[in-house]
């Protein structure tokens, strides 16, 4: 089975936990903000203000419907910055919760950065974008804050103003690994049974995915982990107001062990693999032995590691017609 690292995407974060904070290059001198600028939160009352912007940036609409799922919890932010009453910039964050040092914390992804056009002054600290990303760092990352870390994966142009700034940096990165698809099933296979789970049949998985869940902990002690139960899950990707995903479960075929949850986007070439709940001995079973030997598999598999922060690198196996292939990264997303 053929195998090719692809795009490498930037992680960074301001990890302010520990009492530290991920930040190497010092900021440069401040600057008073242009008296135009102002900054503020965003909510339902202005959210169409920033559904606006980011069609103008980014040349695809957000609806409301997926406005409201994105940022519906109280614990999911956006900060704007308005030139008198237009909105030129913005800066969310979407809460998370995990589990740091085997105990509950909040977490922040951030999400939807962006900047108009006429509003990009450079590497400034009283630009748009210092002011949108440091009002937020400043309000809710950190200890006695709303988040203890705060993550994301920004592009090569982000990251280098933020750093230039002084805001964050990178801490790592990501690699996707494509699979050659095979109809060609494993003996070791037969034993498996898979099941699809839907919006219509999920309560009877949900205890399931709940224990998947907790052999996930269990497995990963050293990694900061983005909770995968079973409510999560259900929220994340059968809630959708847009998107469609496939989530498909594994089970020991004699005596019906929950071994594997994954969750897979199709698209026309190929299959994204978005999500993994297991034990960690189990990821073969969900990457390999599920999607990839599917009849109805496309081409490639582009499998998107999206698991969690891990404090040891995880080496994870997949095995086809006698071939082995290793996959090792110090970071795993979800």
């Amino acid at each position: 089975m053929a195998s090719a690292y692809r795009a490498h995407v930037n992680l960074a974060a301001c990890l302010v936990s520990r009492a530290y904070c991920v930040s190497l290059v010092p900021p440069p001198e401040t600057s008073p903000a242009a008296p135009s600028l102002r900054t503020g939160e965003i909510d339902v009352a202005n959210a169409a203000e920033m559904r606006l912007l980011f069609g103008s940036i980014f040349g695809k609409p957000m609806s409301e419907a997926f406005w409201k799922w994105k940022y519906r919890s109280s614990n999911s932010h956006g900060m704007g910055v308005w030139d008198d009453d237009r909105l030129v910039a913005h800066y969310g964050g979407v809460g998370v919760d995990v589990i740091f040092d085997g105990k509950p914390a909040l977490a922040v992804q951030i999400v939807d950065v962006m900047v108009a056009p006429s509003a990009r002054y450079g590497v400034r600290t009283h630009s748009p974008f210092f002011l949108a990303t440091s009002r937020f760092l400043e309000r809710y990352i950190g200890y006695q804050r709303t988040y203890l870390i705060g993550y994301g994966f920004p592009s090569d142009r982000h990251l280098h103003l933020a750093q230039r700034l002084g805001l964050y940096a990178s801490v790592g990165g990501m690699s996707e690994l494509s699979v050659e698809g095979s109809t060609t099933r494993l003996p070791t296979e037969l034993l498996l049974q898979r099941r699809t789970i839907t919006a219509e049949n999920f309560p009877q998985y949900a205890g399931a995915i709940d224990s998947l869940w907790k052999s996930m902990q269990t497995s990963l002690p050293a990694a900061i982990l983005l909770r995968k139960d079973s409510q999560r899950i259900h929220y994340r990707y059968l809630q959708h107001p847009e998107n469609h995903y496939r989530c498909l479960f594994w089970r020991h075929r004699l005596s019906g062990k929950p071994l594997a949850l994954a969750v897979v986007k199709e698209e026309p070439s190929r299959a994204l693999l978005m999500d993994v709940v297991a034990a960690a001995t189990d990821f073969p079973r969900s990457t390999v032995g599920g999607k990839c030997h599917d009849a109805r598999a496309q081409p490639a598999l582009g499998v998107l590691a999206e698991f969690c922060v891990g404090a040891e690198p995880a080496s994870w196996r997949i095995a086809s017609k006698g071939a082995a292939h290793h996959y090792a990264s110090q970071y795993l997303f979800g």
